[in-house]
C-alpha cells in the first residue's frame, strides 16, 4: 500500500519541483535593453542613451556606431547589486551622451554584449531630430521649456589669423542652481588660448522667447587662430544640480534632493579668413590694434657711441606671430639685433593685452645729421587694412669720435729735409719704366683700381637685391649665430623660455630662407615652398613634422619631449639640410 502511494506521489513531486525551478530560472533570465529619455529631440541639443543588462554579468560590450550623432561622452559604466526578500538582482549599464547635429529621422543600431555563453543584442532605437525653429540669439536654441541654458557667445563669426577671439560661456537660469560640474569641453587645438582668471562679473537679465533668465558668464577664453580655415568649437557640457521639490511625505529631518541636469552649448563655427595679399614688404605679422611708445637716449652722439632706444608695443593680437620691427634711417647705420627686454600678456576687462619692450642699438659710421624712425606695420581687422604705428622721428647729430683719429698725429710731424749727397756717374739713359720697384708699384696701383671697381660693382649689385632676398641669403648665418647665443645663455633660462626661443629661431629661419612672411607661415604654405625649393621628400616630411611639433610650445609643452641639446641639434641639422 505504501509503495503504491509513493508511486503515485513521485510524478506529482517531480513536476512540482521542475515547475518551481523553471519558473525561478525564467525569472532570472538576462535582459539587455536600450532606452532614451525621449525619442524626439531638438537639433543641436544633447541626449543620453542607456544600454542596461539585468540578471547577468556582461563582457565584450559592443556599442553601435552612432553614425548620425556626435558622441560627447561615454561610455560611463555602472553596476549595481540588490538583495530583496532573499532574491539577488544584478544590473550593469553603459551610458552615452550624444549630440543631435542634424535634423531628420535616424536609427541607432543594436548594441551587443556577452552574458555567459549567450550573445545578447538590444533592439534598434528610432530617434527623430526636430529642426530648431530659429534661434533667439547667437548660439541659442530653445523650446521654451528649459530651466537652464548654456550659451557659447562670440562677437563675430569671421576673424583673421592672429586676431583675438573672445569666447564667453553664459549660463542662463530661472531656478536655484546648487552645483556645476564640467563634463566635456573642446580642446581648442587649432588655437593659441588664454583663459581669463576673473569671471566674477555681476549677473544680468536676458529675455529668451519671452521667458526671463538670469544670465551669468561662467568662463571666458581668448582664442588666437594659427591659420585660415573653418573651425568648429565643440559643445561645452555641464552637469548642473538644481533643487528638486520636497517629497509629499517627508520627515522632520528630510532634506531637499538635487536634480542633476545635463546642459550643453551649441557648436560654434568660426571662419578664419586669409590676410589680404597686398601686405607691405616690412609687414611685421601683427594682427589686431597696436600702439607704440619710444624712450630714446641722447641725440647728440659721436661715431664712437651707440644710439640706444627702447620701443614699447601694446596690442591685442597674438604675441607669437610678429617679429620686432626694423628701424628706418637715412644713413648706413650698423644696427645690432633687437633685444626683447620684456614680453608679457595681461588680462584686461574685456580682452588680453600684449605688452612687449624692445631695445635697439645702432652706430653711425660717419659724422652727420640723421633721422631715425621705427614703423610697426600691422593688419587692423576692423578697417581690414594694413596700418602703421610709427614712433616719433628722432634727429641725431653725430660728430667725429676719437677712435677714428688714430694715426693722424703722424701727419702733424713737420717734414725734415734729407741732406743732399753728391751725385756721380750721371747717365742720360732714362730707365724709369724698366726698374723693378716702379713696375711693382704700377702693378699694385693697377690691381687696386680693378679691385675697387669690382667692389663698387658688387655693392651696386647688392643694392639691387630686394631686402627679402638678402634675408634669405643671410638666413643660415643669422640662425647659427642665434643658436650659439641661445646655447651660451641657456643656464639662465627656464624650460619654457628656452624652447620658445629655440622655436622662434627655427620659425625665423624657415620664414627668411623660404621667403614666407611670418604671418603666413603655416603647414600648408611650408609644404608649398619646400616643394617649390625642390627639397627632398624625406627632409620635407621631417621639417613639417618638427614644425607641427613646435606648435606645442605655445601651450608650454616640449616638442617631441626632446632635451635642450637634442632641440638645438635638430634645428642645426634642419638648417644644414634646407
Amino acid at each position: 500500500m505504501r509503495k503504491e502511494s509513493f508511486n503515485l506521489l513521485f510524478p506529482f513531486l517531480f513536476f512540482l519541483i521542475t515547475g518551481i525551478c523553471s519558473s525561478d530560472l525564467n525569472a532570472q533570465d538576462p535582459v539587455f535593453t536600450a532606452t532614451v529619455a525621449s525619442y524626439k529631440v531638438v537639433q543641436n541639443t544633447i541626449f543620453e542613451i542607456r544600454f542596461e543588462l539585468k540578471n547577468a554579468s556582461g563582457s565584450n560590450f559592443q556599442a553601435p556606431s552612432f553614425d548620425n550623432f556626435k558622441v560627447i561622452s561615454g561610455p560611463s559604466i555602472s553596476s549595481s547589486t540588490m538583495i530583496m526578500n532573499g532574491e539577488v538582482s544584478r544590473s550593469e549599464s553603459w551610458n552615452y551622451t550624444l549630440l543631435a547635429e542634424h535634423d531628420g529621422k535616424f536609427i541607432i543600431e543594436p548594441a551587443k554584449v556577452a552574458a555567459g555563453r549567450k550573445l545578447l543584442t538590444t533592439r534598434s532605437v528610432n530617434i527623430e531630430v526636430l529642426k530648431s525653429k530659429g534661434t533667439s540669439g547667437p548660439g541659442i536654441t530653445t523650446t521654451g521649456k528649459e530651466k537652464i541654458l548654456l550659451i557659447a557667445d562670440i562677437d563675430s563669426s569671421s576673424y583673421y589669423p592672429g586676431q583675438q577671439i573672445i569666447l564667453r560661456y553664459k549660463l542662463l537660469f530661472n531656478v536655484n542652481i546648487q552645483s556645476i560640474t564640467a563634463v566635456s569641453e573642446d580642446d581648442y587645438s587649432d588655437f593659441f588660448i588664454r583663459n581669463f582668471s576673473n569671471n566674477n562679473r555681476p549677473s544680468s537679465m536676458e529675455n529668451i522667447n519671452g521667458i526671463p533668465y538670469t544670465s551669468r558668464v561662467i568662463k571666458t577664453v581668448a582664442l588666437f587662430a594659427h591659420q585660415s580655415g573653418t573651425y568648429t568649437i565643440d559643445p561645452f557640457i555641464l552637469d548642473a544640480g538644481i533643487e528638486a521639490p520636497f517629497p509629499e511625505k517627508r520627515g522632520f529631518f528630510s532634506m531637499r534632493n538635487l536634480e542633476m541636469v545635463k546642459i550643453a552649448s551649441t557648436p560654434k563655427v568660426i571662419h578664419i579668413l586669409p590676410l589680404p595679399p597686398d601686405a607691405p614688404p616690412n609687414f611685421s605679422g601683427a594682427v589686431g590694434k597696436y600702439s607704440v611708445k619710444v624712450n630714446a637716449g641722447p641725440s647728440d652722439i659721436t661715431t664712437d657711441d651707440a644710439f640706444t632706444l627702447s620701443l614699447d608695443v601694446v596690442g591685442d593680437g597674438d604675441s607669437k606671430r610678429w617679429d620686432p620691427p626694423a628701424p628706418v634711417a637715412d644713413g648706413d647705420f650698423e644696427i645690432y639685433d633687437p633685444r626683447i627686454v620684456e614680453d608679457k600678456m595681461a588680462e584686461e576687462t574685456d580682452h588680453i593685452a600684449h605688452h612687449r619692450t624692445i631695445e635697439y642699438q645702432m652706430i653711425a659710421p660717419k659724422p652727420g645729421k640723421y633721422k631715425v624712425v621705427i614703423p610697426l606695420i600691422y593688419f587692423n581687422p576692423q578697417t581690414r587694412k594694413y596700418e602703421s604705428a610709427s614712433s616719433d622721428t628722432f634727429h641725431l647729430n653725430v660728430t667725429q669720435g676719437f677712435k677714428k683719429q688714430k694715426g693722424s698725429a703722424i701727419l702733424e710731424v713737420p717734414e725734415v729735409p734729407l741732406p743732399l749727397r753728391p751725385v756721380r756717374n750721371i747717365t742720360t739713359d732714362d730707365r724709369f719704366w724698366l726698374s723693378m720697384p716702379h713696375l711693382f708699384l704700377f702693378g699694385l696701383l693697377l690691381t687696386g683700381s680693378f679691385w675697387g671697381m669690382f667692389v663698387s660693382y658688387k655693392r651696386r649689385q647688392e643694392d639691387l637685391v630686394p631686402a627679402r632676398e638678402k634675408n634669405r641669403i643671410a638666413a643660415v648665418r643669422h640662425a647659427r649665430l642665434q643658436l650659439d647665443t641661445l646655447q651660451s645663455t641657456s643656464t639662465n633660462l627656464s624650460e619654457k623660455e628656452y624652447f620658445e626661443w629655440a622655436t622662434e629661431i627655427f620659425y625665423k629661419f624657415l620664414s627668411d630662407k623660404l621667403s614666407i612672411p611670418p604671418a603666413e607661415l603655416d603647414q600648408e604654405k611650408l609644404e608649398y615652398y619646400l616643394d617649390k625649393g625642390s627639397v627632398p621628400e624625406p627632409v620635407k616630411s621631417n621639417v613639417i613634422h618638427f614644425f607641427v611639433q613646435c606648435l606645442s610650445v605655445r601651450y608650454g609643452a616640449i616638442p617631441g619631449n626632446k632635451s635642450r641639446e637634442e632641440m638645438i641639434s635638430e634645428i642645426r641639422n634642419f638648417i644644414d639640410l634646407v
